[in-house]
């Protein structure tokens, strides 16, 4: 879901799952995957924070076709605990390593085709298991298994 470059040993706390203050050069993410059981539906919301912006993506498969959204966007200020929310994607920790409710309400743009469509995401995230932690080079990833459920509509 997210890391921060301070974690330890493996060990997370609570406040590990919000953003966290960053200074100019560092980065901090928040995603999530999610799959239809028929695998015909499938995609990721993705928020990316800087010290003073962020870059949200959303890519969704819907059978054969599939649609991005892509948006940078100035922070306006402090974020407030377990928001990791751009502009259009909105990105709420209900509950730190529990459960995250995720949404998007704005236009995407067909990947092989002219067609924009308006999309409706309402989705909810709860954990299937505790988050583990992975070292990638200088930084550190949480990531963690969980259970969606929600309404999608293109």
């Amino acid at each position: 879901m997210g890391y921060n470059s301070t974690v330890e040993n493996r060990r997370l706390s609570p406040g590990d799952d919000h953003r966290h203050l960053l200074a100019g050069g560092e980065h901090e993410a928040f995603y999530f995957l999610f799959s239809a059981p028929s695998g015909r539906v499938f995609g990721f919301l993705r928020t990316l924070f800087g010290h003073d912006s962020v870059l949200e993506l959303l890519a969704l498969c819907v059978g054969d076709r599939t649609w991005l959204h892509e948006r940078r966007a100035t922070l306006p200020g402090d974020a407030l605990p377990g928001d990791a929310s751009g502009p259009d994607v909105m990105l709420t920790c209900q509950a730190p390593w529990q459960a995250w409710r995720c949404s998007f309400h704005a236009p995407l743009q067909e990947v092989e085709g002219a067609s924009v469509v308006e999309a409706h995401l309402d989705l909810a995230f709860v954990a299937a298991n505790a988050p583990d932690v992975y070292r990638f080079g200088p930084y550190h990833q949480a990531q963690q298994d969980v259970r969606l459920s929600g309404r999608l509509q293109v």
